[in-house]
């Protein structure tokens, strides 16, 4: 098994990203406690596997990285070195198969297989997960996962509970408001619309865009669902204002985002 193949991530290695985590605790009426845990490197997760109210989370980012693209290759699938080679950027390419070697490789570690032999299967809208057939229901309901790319920077999440993850290039659209009223709910058009400056406006689409892809992605629902039946926390910590019908209560789900600067932002103001 590969090791150390990354250094540990700061936050000067994914500036200019924001990352958003969401963590269903379907078991539990409330929100309990949630362990953070930031791992430095894939394959040395430690040999505990997390459990419900655990989140591992790993980043990956391609200033520094140290593992060369064909050790990459060596831990994919054959279809997902074709979907790789069908990027026409070598940074997009990088970051498809940064994020789907890292997971491999956490899960190599935790199942003791080759990360290349790892089989998935797709589940009712979409969501990866282990297979069953493989690795029984219950270890593959025990070991829930999630992954993001963008160009730069990859992300890994890993929980006993239904996860997900979103990773985003942080830079100005021109159509930032008008994404927002037609994609995401009523507060976060109203609080950007009462934002002046342009620096923060973009720190509140990206903040709200991050949070509802990790929250369907966590659900397993695929991007169709669209974010606008569900609201977040305009300030401060992320938690739900709302959400659609059969989804549980609000107070059961734990969500994190990380914007790169925001801290000095806040400072400022």
């Amino acid at each position: 098994m590969l090791t150390n193949m990354y250094p540990h991530l700061h936050a000067q290695d994914w500036s200019g990203h924001a990352i958003s985590w969401a963590l269903d605790r379907e078991d539990s009426g409330e929100a309990k406690p949630v362990r953070l845990n930031l791992l430095p490197d894939p394959a040395n997760p430690g040999t505990q596997e997390p459990l419900k109210e655990d989140l591992w989370l790993w980043l990956g980012a391609e200033a520094g990285a140290s593992m060369a693209t064909q050790e990459l290759a060596d831990c994919l699938s054959g279809a997902e070195l074709d979907r790789a080679a069908r990027f026409r950027f070598e940074q997009d390419r990088w970051s498809y198969m940064a994020a789907h070697a890292g997971l491999r490789l956490l899960l190599g570690r935790l199942l003791d297989e080759t990360p290349r032999d790892i089989r998935f299967h797709t589940m009712p809208g979409g969501k990866p997960a282990l297979c069953p057939s493989r690795y029984t229901a219950s270890r593959a309901a025990a070991l829930r996962f999630s992954i993001s790319h963008s160009r730069g920077l990859v992300a890994v999440a890993l929980s006993g509970s239904p996860v997900g993850v979103d990773v985003e290039r942080v830079r100005p659209l021109s159509d930032m408001e008008r994404l927002i009223a037609r994609f995401m709910a009523p507060e976060a058009l109203s609080a950007f619309r009462a934002t002046q400056d342009p620096q923060d406006r973009m720190a509140l689409f990206y903040r709200n865009w991050t949070l509802g892809e990790a929250l369907v992605k966590a659900r397993g629902e695929g991007i169709d669902q669209g974010f606008g039946s569900f609201a977040f926390t305009q300030t401060g910590a992320p938690r739900l204002t709302g959400l659609p019908p059969g989804w549980g209560a609000v107070e059961r789900w734990h969500l994190g985002h990380r914007e790169a600067g925001m801290e000095k932002r806040a400072a400022a103001a």
